[in-house]
């Protein structure tokens, strides 16, 4: 009977593996045991490559300054100080441009046996490969590294990076306020002029008015109209008074007849006996006119009171037609309020002026005093020190890890060899 290809026992040798469908720790050691000197070779000259390589490379050499952000010193800042936003300062390609040209910094060869180094570095290259800005975290404080084959010169250009940044700040600053100074100063020039023109105008004003003089004119008019008003109600008084007594001189009589008997008076009685030739006279009343001194009172009176009217009248021409009071009130009380008014509103322009012109001028000192001092501002803590290590990789560490990488790689090597070779013989079975 035939037999099945799953039936048929595996061929023995040492290429093929005892059970196809499984893998076993001696499938992955035998190929490895087997390749051990090429193993070894392959990772010994993987780490001299990385020996020589790294001894080949050129060492270059860091220098590290310290760099601090500290406030405004007068603390009224109005926005707070960022420290990445004077990253910029330290990484500015202007600052880069003259540390090139002032060190003569050139693209040195990067190993070893290269030439003697080529043109200068662009400002772009510097700042990518040469210079690194880290800020400290949850502080204000910046590393300012500066990486160059040369130890002295890469601490000079580390601190003259640091101070060229410091100048700026300071410029920007100084600048800043400047400018903001100069603005406050031509609104002081422009305040003070105005002052000076509404301070003039307002003497002007005085002057031409002489409002303590036209007042006095007017309380004196005033008192005058006053004194007027008075006459007025002396005159209807004394007018009516007249009138009142030139009805009572009109109903009065200037005699007055009286009756009176004949035998009062014995001449009288004698005559009279003559005439009536022995009749009786007893019952002869005569009559006899008087002056009624009522009447002469009251003509008196009416008199003196027209003269005491003519008078009163007399005054009133004299204030009013001759002295034109009430048009000389009317004229001063205007002039009065007019330049009144006109002084007053000069007074508080003039006010307002003042106060504008103080206060710019408070501002334009306070701008003054702050040059330099109203901004945050970088100070140099650290100053870069020439190295003494050169940044380059260590020679051992280096060829450690070039021998770790050659062992893993040449396993992988005969592994990946090993399977697809038994992979291709076990798919060749019948």
């Amino acid at each position: 009977m035939e037999l099945s290809r799953a039936s048929k026992p595996p061929e023995s040798g040492p290429d093929v593996p005892a059970d196809a469908g499984q893998l076993t720790l001696s499938d992955f050691l035998t190929p490895l045991w087997r390749s051990r000197l090429t193993i070894v070779a392959a990772s010994l000259l993987v780490s001299l490559l990385a020996y020589g390589a790294t001894r080949l490379v050129r060492p270059q050499y860091e220098a590290l300054a310290v760099v601090r952000l500290t406030e405004s010193k007068l603390g009224d800042e109005v926005e707070v100080a960022r420290p990445e936003n004077f990253r910029p300062l330290l990484e500015n390609k202007a600052i880069a441009a003259d540390l090139i040209d002032e060190f003569q910094l050139v693209a040195e060869p990067r190993f070893v046996f290269g030439s003697a180094g080529g043109g200068l570095i662009p400002p772009d290259g510097f700042i990518r490969d040469s210079l690194s800005v880290e800020q400290v975290s949850g502080t204000s404080l910046f590393r300012v590294r500066v990486r160059h084959v040369d130890p002295q010169k890469a601490a000079a250009v580390a601190n003259r990076l640091v101070e060229r940044a410091v100048d700026m700040n300071r410029h920007v600053n100084q600048a800043e306020v400047a400018a903001a100074r100069d603005y406050i100063k031509s609104q002081l020039d422009e305040a003070r002029s105005r002052l000076d023109g509404v301070k003039a105008r307002l003497i002007t004003a005085q002057q031409e008015s002489q409002i303590d003089a036209l007042r006095k004119d007017a309380d004196a008019a005033v008192d005058l109209r006053a004194t007027l008003v008075r006459l007025e109600a002396d005159i209807e008084h004394e007018r009516a008074f007249m009138i009142e007594s030139q009805k009572s001189l009109d109903n009065s009589q200037e005699l007055l007849e009286t009756r009176r008997s004949i035998a009062r008076d014995p001449a009288l009685m004698e005559a009279a006996r003559a005439q009536a030739s022995g009749s009786s006279v007893l019952g002869l009343m005569i009559t006899e006119e008087q002056v009624n001194d009522a009447h002469t009172k009251l003509e008196e009176q009416v008199a003196g009171s027209r003269a005491k009217l003519a008078g009163l009248e007399a005054q009133r021409r004299l204030l009013v037609d001759d002295n034109g009071l009430d048009r000389e009130v009317a004229r001063l009380l205007s002039k009065l309020y007019k330049s009144d008014v006109e002084l007053v509103q000069l007074r508080a322009e003039y006010e307002i002026a003042l106060q504008v012109y103080t206060n710019v001028s408070t501002q334009y000192a306070d701008a003054r005093m702050r040059v330099g001092g109203r901004r945050a501002q970088l100070h140099l803590v650290d100053p870069a020190v020439p190295p003494t290590q050169s940044i380059r990789p260590s020679s051992r560490t280096s060829a450690s890890l070039g021998a770790l990488i050659g062992l893993l790689l040449s396993t992988l090597v005969v592994l990946a060899r090993y399977f697809w070779s038994a992979a291709s013989r076990i798919s060749s079975f019948p």
